[in-house]
Protein backbone atom coordinates (compact mmCIF):
# COMPACT_ATOMS: atom_id res chain seq x y z
CA UNK A 1 0.00 0.00 0.00
CA UNK A 2 1.82 3.08 -0.90
CA UNK A 3 0.44 6.53 0.48
CA UNK A 4 -0.14 9.80 -1.31
CA UNK A 5 0.11 12.57 0.73
CA UNK A 6 -1.77 15.70 -0.68
CA UNK A 7 -0.67 19.12 0.43
CA UNK A 8 -2.77 22.19 0.44
CA UNK A 9 -1.18 25.67 1.30
CA UNK A 10 -4.16 28.21 0.57
CA UNK A 11 -7.79 27.06 1.26
CA UNK A 12 -9.84 30.47 1.02
CA UNK A 13 -12.93 31.67 -1.33
CA UNK A 14 -12.34 34.78 -3.48
CA UNK A 15 -13.10 37.99 -1.07
CA UNK A 16 -12.39 41.81 -1.30
CA UNK A 17 -8.64 41.78 -0.36
CA UNK A 18 -6.21 42.46 -3.64
CA UNK A 19 -4.28 39.27 -2.43
CA UNK A 20 -4.76 36.50 -4.41
CA UNK A 21 -2.67 33.46 -4.18
CA UNK A 22 -2.93 30.48 -5.89
CA UNK A 23 -5.79 28.61 -3.70
CA UNK A 24 -8.25 25.71 -3.49
CA UNK A 25 -11.95 27.17 -2.42
CA UNK A 26 -13.35 25.63 0.38
CA UNK A 27 -15.68 24.22 -1.36
CA UNK A 28 -13.16 22.57 -3.38
CA UNK A 29 -11.77 21.36 -0.70
CA UNK A 30 -14.75 19.69 0.67
CA UNK A 31 -15.19 18.17 -2.79
CA UNK A 32 -11.77 16.52 -2.25
CA UNK A 33 -12.19 15.26 0.82
CA UNK A 34 -15.57 13.87 0.07
CA UNK A 35 -13.90 12.19 -3.00
CA UNK A 36 -10.81 10.76 -1.47
CA UNK A 37 -12.72 9.61 2.17
CA UNK A 38 -15.14 7.68 -0.53
CA UNK A 39 -12.91 5.68 -2.84
CA UNK A 40 -9.59 5.59 -0.48
CA UNK A 41 -8.36 4.42 2.49
CA UNK A 42 -7.75 7.91 4.87
CA UNK A 43 -5.26 7.30 6.88
CA UNK A 44 -4.70 8.56 10.50
CA UNK A 45 -1.10 10.18 10.28
CA UNK A 46 -0.97 9.30 14.32
CA UNK A 47 -1.05 5.85 13.63
CA UNK A 48 2.75 5.69 13.17
CA UNK A 49 2.85 1.55 13.31
CA UNK A 50 0.12 1.56 9.94
CA UNK A 51 1.94 4.20 7.81
CA UNK A 52 5.16 2.50 7.91
CA UNK A 53 3.13 -0.77 7.29
CA UNK A 54 1.35 1.26 4.22
CA UNK A 55 4.51 2.78 2.84
CA UNK A 56 5.66 -1.08 2.28
CA UNK A 57 2.93 -2.71 0.97
CA UNK A 58 2.42 -3.19 -2.81
CA UNK A 59 -1.56 -3.38 -1.87
CA UNK A 60 -4.24 -0.85 -1.63
CA UNK A 61 -3.56 2.93 -1.86
CA UNK A 62 -3.83 5.31 1.11
CA UNK A 63 -4.01 9.11 1.58
CA UNK A 64 -3.11 11.43 4.44
CA UNK A 65 -3.77 14.59 4.13
CA UNK A 66 -1.37 17.65 4.88
CA UNK A 67 -1.03 21.56 5.55
CA UNK A 68 2.18 23.25 5.03
CA UNK A 69 2.77 26.93 6.60
CA UNK A 70 0.76 27.21 8.94
CA UNK A 71 -2.08 29.79 7.87
CA UNK A 72 -5.63 30.33 9.18
CA UNK A 73 -7.07 28.89 6.79
CA UNK A 74 -6.20 25.78 7.79
CA UNK A 75 -8.40 26.38 10.97
CA UNK A 76 -11.42 25.89 8.50
CA UNK A 77 -9.75 23.03 6.75
CA UNK A 78 -9.17 21.01 10.14
CA UNK A 79 -13.06 21.55 11.03
CA UNK A 80 -13.77 20.56 7.60
CA UNK A 81 -12.06 17.06 8.36
CA UNK A 82 -13.29 16.84 11.57
CA UNK A 83 -16.90 16.49 10.30
CA UNK A 84 -15.54 13.28 8.04
CA UNK A 85 -13.80 11.80 11.07
CA UNK A 86 -10.58 12.66 9.75
CA UNK A 87 -7.48 13.44 11.08
CA UNK A 88 -4.83 15.54 9.16
CA UNK A 89 -1.24 16.38 9.18
CA UNK A 90 0.07 19.61 9.92
CA UNK A 91 3.03 21.51 9.64
CA UNK A 92 4.23 25.04 10.99
CA UNK A 93 7.10 26.45 10.92
CA UNK A 94 8.79 27.81 14.02
CA UNK A 95 8.94 31.33 13.32
CA UNK A 96 5.19 31.50 12.60
CA UNK A 97 4.11 29.66 16.26
CA UNK A 98 6.84 32.67 17.83
CA UNK A 99 4.31 35.23 16.00
CA UNK A 100 6.59 36.23 13.04
CA UNK A 101 5.94 36.76 9.23
CA UNK A 102 7.75 34.21 7.28
CA UNK A 103 9.70 36.30 4.44
CA UNK A 104 7.96 33.93 1.72
CA UNK A 105 4.64 35.59 2.70
CA UNK A 106 5.79 38.76 1.79
CA UNK A 107 6.98 37.67 -1.56
CA UNK A 108 3.62 36.01 -2.21
CA UNK A 109 2.00 39.09 -0.64
CA UNK A 110 3.95 41.01 -3.87
CA UNK A 111 4.01 38.72 -6.64
CA UNK A 112 0.09 37.88 -5.71
CA UNK A 113 -1.42 41.15 -5.55
CA UNK A 114 -2.38 41.93 -8.82
CA UNK A 115 1.11 44.33 -9.74
CA UNK A 116 2.48 43.08 -13.11
CA UNK A 117 5.15 40.74 -12.86
CA UNK A 118 7.03 43.38 -15.23
CA UNK A 119 6.77 46.17 -13.01
CA UNK A 120 8.26 43.97 -9.99
CA UNK A 121 10.97 42.45 -11.38
CA UNK A 122 12.00 46.15 -13.15
CA UNK A 123 11.91 47.53 -9.46
CA UNK A 124 14.19 44.54 -8.48
CA UNK A 125 16.53 44.54 -11.51
CA UNK A 126 17.13 48.27 -9.94
CA UNK A 127 17.72 47.39 -6.44
CA UNK A 128 20.12 44.53 -7.68
CA UNK A 129 21.92 46.62 -9.72
CA UNK A 130 22.21 49.66 -7.34
CA UNK A 131 23.64 47.43 -4.86
CA UNK A 132 25.59 44.84 -6.70
CA UNK A 133 23.67 42.18 -5.54
CA UNK A 134 25.41 38.90 -6.59
CA UNK A 135 22.54 36.02 -8.55
CA UNK A 136 23.66 32.77 -8.57
CA UNK A 137 21.63 29.82 -8.43
CA UNK A 138 21.51 27.27 -5.80
CA UNK A 139 20.31 24.77 -6.58
CA UNK A 140 22.45 21.42 -8.95
CA UNK A 141 23.80 23.00 -11.49
CA UNK A 142 24.73 26.31 -8.60
CA UNK A 143 25.35 29.02 -11.53
CA UNK A 144 26.57 32.39 -10.90
CA UNK A 145 25.16 34.99 -13.03
CA UNK A 146 26.47 38.01 -14.62
CA UNK A 147 23.45 38.93 -16.39
CA UNK A 148 19.80 39.11 -14.77
CA UNK A 149 18.53 39.07 -17.97
CA UNK A 150 19.83 35.87 -18.63
CA UNK A 151 18.57 34.62 -15.19
CA UNK A 152 15.17 35.43 -15.98
CA UNK A 153 15.50 33.95 -19.88
CA UNK A 154 16.36 30.33 -18.10
CA UNK A 155 12.94 30.40 -15.86
CA UNK A 156 10.71 31.96 -18.90
CA UNK A 157 9.69 28.32 -19.94
CA UNK A 158 9.17 26.72 -16.78
CA UNK A 159 6.37 24.11 -16.11
CA UNK A 160 5.04 24.96 -12.60
CA UNK A 161 1.84 26.98 -11.39
CA UNK A 162 4.20 30.00 -12.40
CA UNK A 163 4.88 31.73 -15.60
CA UNK A 164 8.72 32.27 -15.43
CA UNK A 165 8.45 36.06 -14.42
CA UNK A 166 7.25 35.75 -11.40
CA UNK A 167 9.45 32.62 -10.36
CA UNK A 168 12.06 34.53 -11.57
CA UNK A 169 11.24 36.90 -8.55
CA UNK A 170 10.22 33.96 -5.94
CA UNK A 171 13.52 32.39 -6.74
CA UNK A 172 15.88 36.10 -6.24
CA UNK A 173 14.15 36.69 -3.02
CA UNK A 174 13.89 33.29 -1.35
CA UNK A 175 17.57 32.44 -3.10
CA UNK A 176 19.33 33.27 -5.43
CA UNK A 177 20.38 36.76 -4.67
CA UNK A 178 23.53 35.06 -2.74
CA UNK A 179 23.22 37.01 0.61
CA UNK A 180 20.28 36.62 2.76
CA UNK A 181 20.62 40.33 4.21
CA UNK A 182 20.52 41.28 0.63
CA UNK A 183 17.43 39.38 -0.06
CA UNK A 184 15.91 41.26 2.85
CA UNK A 185 17.13 44.22 1.82
CA UNK A 186 15.17 43.63 -1.53
CA UNK A 187 11.85 42.74 -0.37
CA UNK A 188 11.87 45.80 2.04
CA UNK A 189 12.84 47.85 -0.70
CA UNK A 190 9.85 46.38 -2.89
CA UNK A 191 7.36 47.13 -0.09
CA UNK A 192 8.62 50.51 0.58
CA UNK A 193 8.15 51.62 -3.09
CA UNK A 194 5.20 49.56 -3.48
CA UNK A 195 3.24 49.20 0.27
CA UNK A 196 0.55 51.61 -1.80
CA UNK A 197 -0.31 48.45 -3.88
CA UNK A 198 -0.71 45.88 -1.15
CA UNK A 199 -3.23 44.92 1.42
CA UNK A 200 -0.18 44.70 4.53
CA UNK A 201 -3.39 44.22 6.58
CA UNK A 202 -3.34 40.34 5.23
CA UNK A 203 -0.07 40.32 6.91
CA UNK A 204 -1.72 40.73 10.35
CA UNK A 205 -4.43 37.56 9.78
CA UNK A 206 -2.62 35.06 7.96
CA UNK A 207 -1.00 32.68 10.36
CA UNK A 208 -2.91 30.40 12.94
CA UNK A 209 -2.69 31.93 16.68
CA UNK A 210 -1.23 29.23 19.06
CA UNK A 211 -4.60 28.31 20.62
CA UNK A 212 -5.67 27.44 17.13
CA UNK A 213 -2.63 24.99 17.05
CA UNK A 214 -3.50 23.83 20.51
CA UNK A 215 -6.72 22.96 19.03
CA UNK A 216 -5.44 21.15 16.31
CA UNK A 217 -3.95 18.86 18.52
CA UNK A 218 -6.37 18.11 21.16
CA UNK A 219 -8.94 17.43 18.01
CA UNK A 220 -6.30 14.70 17.85
CA UNK A 221 -4.37 15.92 14.38
CA UNK A 222 -1.11 15.34 13.90
CA UNK A 223 1.73 17.98 13.58
CA UNK A 224 5.27 18.37 12.50
CA UNK A 225 8.06 21.30 12.18
CA UNK A 226 8.18 23.07 8.72
CA UNK A 227 11.57 24.60 9.24
CA UNK A 228 12.09 27.65 11.73
CA UNK A 229 13.38 30.35 9.09
CA UNK A 230 11.21 28.64 6.66
CA UNK A 231 14.37 29.08 4.26
CA UNK A 232 15.95 26.05 1.61
CA UNK A 233 17.30 24.21 3.59
CA UNK A 234 19.68 22.28 1.41
CA UNK A 235 21.71 24.91 0.23
CA UNK A 236 22.22 25.97 3.96
CA UNK A 237 25.82 24.93 5.80
CA UNK A 238 25.67 22.25 8.51
CA UNK A 239 25.56 24.94 11.45
CA UNK A 240 22.15 26.99 10.07
CA UNK A 241 20.75 23.71 9.30
CA UNK A 242 21.23 22.40 12.74
CA UNK A 243 20.14 25.42 14.19
CA UNK A 244 17.10 25.92 12.15
CA UNK A 245 15.72 22.49 12.35
CA UNK A 246 16.19 22.28 16.52
CA UNK A 247 14.28 25.73 16.63
CA UNK A 248 11.35 24.83 14.22
CA UNK A 249 11.31 21.04 17.05
CA UNK A 250 11.60 23.51 20.24
CA UNK A 251 9.14 25.67 18.95
CA UNK A 252 6.59 23.33 18.31
CA UNK A 253 7.14 21.05 21.29
CA UNK A 254 6.70 24.04 23.36
CA UNK A 255 3.22 24.60 22.17
CA UNK A 256 1.60 21.14 22.00
CA UNK A 257 4.32 19.58 24.88
CA UNK A 258 4.25 15.99 22.74
CA UNK A 259 6.96 14.55 21.91
CA UNK A 260 5.38 13.35 18.76
CA UNK A 261 6.15 16.26 16.90
CA UNK A 262 9.34 14.46 16.02
CA UNK A 263 7.05 11.71 14.17
CA UNK A 264 6.57 14.11 11.01
CA UNK A 265 9.13 16.51 9.10
CA UNK A 266 8.21 19.19 5.92
CA UNK A 267 11.30 20.59 4.10
CA UNK A 268 10.46 24.14 3.02
CA UNK A 269 10.08 24.47 -0.58
CA UNK A 270 11.23 20.65 -0.11
CA UNK A 271 14.72 21.46 -0.38
CA UNK A 272 17.12 19.22 1.48
CA UNK A 273 20.74 17.48 1.19
CA UNK A 274 22.48 14.65 2.82
CA UNK A 275 23.25 16.95 6.13
CA UNK A 276 19.21 17.85 6.21
CA UNK A 277 19.27 13.75 6.67
CA UNK A 278 21.78 13.19 8.83
CA UNK A 279 20.20 15.79 11.00
CA UNK A 280 16.93 13.66 10.92
CA UNK A 281 18.51 10.95 12.22
CA UNK A 282 20.19 12.89 14.89
CA UNK A 283 17.04 14.45 15.94
CA UNK A 284 14.94 11.06 15.79
CA UNK A 285 12.75 12.26 13.25
CA UNK A 286 10.29 9.62 11.98
CA UNK A 287 10.04 10.94 8.35
CA UNK A 288 10.86 13.86 6.18
CA UNK A 289 8.64 14.38 3.42
CA UNK A 290 9.60 16.31 0.11
CA UNK A 291 8.06 18.18 -2.60
CA UNK A 292 9.30 15.86 -5.26
CA UNK A 293 5.67 14.69 -6.52
CA UNK A 294 4.08 11.15 -6.35
CA UNK A 295 3.07 8.61 -4.31
CA UNK A 296 4.72 7.75 -1.22
CA UNK A 297 7.05 4.28 -0.88
CA UNK A 298 9.49 3.19 1.68
CA UNK A 299 12.03 2.11 -1.05
CA UNK A 300 12.03 6.06 -1.27
CA UNK A 301 13.65 6.58 2.17
CA UNK A 302 11.77 7.20 5.30
CA UNK A 303 13.43 11.20 4.62
CA UNK A 304 12.82 11.40 1.06
CA UNK A 305 8.95 10.77 0.85
CA UNK A 306 7.10 12.01 -2.29
CA UNK A 307 3.82 14.29 -1.91
CA UNK A 308 1.69 15.48 -4.35
CA UNK A 309 -0.28 18.75 -4.37
CA UNK A 310 -3.53 19.32 -4.72
CA UNK A 311 -3.99 20.54 -7.71
CA UNK A 312 -2.79 17.09 -9.18
CA UNK A 313 -5.83 15.45 -7.58
CA UNK A 314 -8.42 18.57 -9.36
CA UNK A 315 -9.80 18.74 -12.79
CA UNK A 316 -9.47 22.81 -12.98
CA UNK A 317 -11.51 22.14 -16.54
CA UNK A 318 -14.36 20.15 -14.98
CA UNK A 319 -14.32 21.79 -11.74
CA UNK A 320 -14.01 18.35 -10.01
CA UNK A 321 -11.88 16.15 -8.11
CA UNK A 322 -9.63 13.81 -10.59
CA UNK A 323 -7.39 10.78 -10.27
CA UNK A 324 -4.15 11.08 -11.05
CA UNK A 325 -3.31 7.22 -10.81
CA UNK A 326 -5.92 6.33 -12.66
CA UNK A 327 -4.23 4.42 -15.67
Amino acid sequence: MSISFITYHYIRNSNHSTFKPYARTVEEFIMQVEYLNKNFDIIDPNDIEKVQDCLKSNKNKGVIFTFDDGYKDHVVASQILKCYGVRGLFFIPGKVIEGKELEVNRIHLLTYSGISCEKLLSRLETTIRKEKMKIRTQDKACKEYVSIENYIQELINDNGFDNGYTLAIKRLLQRDITDSTERAYAINELFNKLGDELDLHEMKTLYMKNTDIEKLSVDGHAMGPHGYNHVWLGTQNEKIQSQDIELSIKALENVIREYIVRDWYSYPYGSFDEETIRLMQENKITFGLTTDWGEAHMDQGRYRLKRWDTNDWWNNEKKMPKNPLAK
